[in-house]
């Protein structure tokens, strides 16, 4: 007795039998890659809080650039590229756990967490600490002009 089945059918069976073995090397390589993303931002954190004290005797040298606002907007930077990844790795979870439980594919997901949110967190941190970099020396330098000016009128 010959069964219909949908078109594809047969297609599918047969990456069934194929696939678990390579899903199983694919998952732990985008695992890997998304730990290794993670481990980066913890030591990148690491090492700015180490060059902190750097920063902050160099503020105190009579420069017209103060290194700390740097040191700051980097680690704010660095932190905020943790908190985007989280956001995004959380928000992938939840669309995981809907597709999982319509037995839906994984792989998908965990590209999301191993290739787009690593790409998508560091663009945000480091488009936000350059436009806050960019607002502290306008600011600085509307406050220089300011100042001048003032001084000028004043003498």
């Amino acid at each position: 007795m010959l069964v219909t089945s949908p078109a594809g059918y047969g297609v599918k069976k047969t990456l069934e039998l194929i696939m678990p073995s390579w899903e199983s090397v694919i998952f732990s390589v985008l695992a890997g890659m998304m730990r290794a993303y993670q481990h980066f931002v913890e030591i990148g954190l690491f090492l700015t809080t180490l060059v902190g004290p750097l920063a902050v005797g160099g503020s105190l040298l009579p420069v017209e650039n103060k290194p700390f606002f740097a040191w700051l907007i980097g680690f704010f930077s660095i932190g905020f590229s943790k908190l985007t990844f989280n956001m995004v790795a959380g928000l992938s979870a939840v669309a995981a756990a809907e597709n999982y439980s319509v037995g839906g594919d994984q792989i998908p997901i965990y590209i999301i967490f191993a290739l787009f949110a690593p790409v998508l967190a560091s663009g945000l941190a480091l488009f936000g600490g350059m436009a806050t970099w960019h607002s502290i020396t306008s600011a600085t330098e509307s406050a220089v002009g300011f100042t001048g000016k003032l001084l000028n009128t004043v003498t």
